[in-house]
């Protein structure tokens, strides 16, 4: 799959990681095709989200959420079509040359960026997309260990260049935090991110938040920051960005629709 992961027609890019995922796993490759398929054009409608979600929801009555599915046989067909609509144009925004302004692109202002890690890659293709546009730069992507994603991530790695690892605690400073539809699926996701800062005081972070959606791994309430407390998911991300500037950082303004996915740099000190 050795490619420009952000340049190639998504369809081209499935074929080759269909099969390389079929060399490890076994799957049938045609079904999953045709999930994935119906994934993008229906989503919140299609069958295998709707199972998703379904489970999802209904385990947050009871004391054990349904964590277990980040392993299900069939997950990568979610991972996948998150990658495609999403995550992909996360990326490329960075290079898009009047994202920051109507001349010049995020990317100007990344300077000397030599470390960079991935928070909850899924299959790795993000971590990869980031060392195919930072080629001199360490990156690293954190994923479950426990689960099939990682064992992909681990063929993946060797193919791209990047290292995976399963926390964070152990990694260098970083110099640039990416994290797309990450923080949505920590239940203590203001806990995380300072900590997350504590460990790696990184220069830029760029984050993509959907906390106020309804999707599979997303929480109704979340735990507020040092506390037993809660905080409604309509005022989480409020509450998330107010914690990002108390620890030190602000936001700049882009031109990306909704300015999404945000760019956060540090307060020289």
């Amino acid at each position: 799959m050795k490619s420009s992961l952000l340049e190639a027609k998504p369809n081209e890019l499935l074929n080759v990681f269909l099969n390389s995922y079929n060399d490890i796993f076994t799957i049938d490759i045609e079904k999953s095709r045709e999930l994935i398929s119906i994934g993008r054009k229906l989503y919140n409608d299609a069958p295998y989200q709707k199972y998703l979600v379904n489970n999802w929801y209904e385990s947050l009555k009871t004391s054990q959420p349904a964590f277990h599915l980040y392993d299900d046989d069939n997950y990568f067909i979610d991972l996948w079509i998150c990658w495609a609509e999403y995550s992909r144009n996360y990326l490329r925004s960075i290079y898009k040359k009047n994202s920051l302004t109507k001349d010049t692109s995020i990317l100007s202002i990344l300077k000397n960026i030599n470390t960079i890690v991935d928070l909850g890659c899924g299959l790795g293709l993000t971590t990869a997309s980031l060392k195919q546009i930072f080629p001199q730069s360490k990156v690293y992507g954190t994923n479950l260990k426990s689960t099939k994603q990682y064992k992909f991530c681990e063929f993946f790695s060797k193919e791209y260049n990047f290292s995976i690892v399963e926390g964070f605690e152990d990694l260098p400073q970083i110099d640039f935090l990416f994290a797309s539809e990450y923080f949505e699926h920590i239940y203590d996701c203001l806990d995380e991110i300072s900590k997350c800062i504590k460990v790696f005081r990184p220069k830029y972070l760029y984050i993509a938040n959907s906390f106020n959606t309804v999707s599979y791994g997303h929480f109704q309430f979340y735990k507020d920051l040092n506390c037993c407390g809660v905080v409604d998911q309509k005022d989480i991300s409020k509450k998330f960005n107010k914690t990002l500037k108390e620890l030190g950082y602000r936001k700049i303004k882009t031109n990306l629709w909704n300015n999404k996915p945000t760019l956060w740099m540090r307060n020289e000190s």
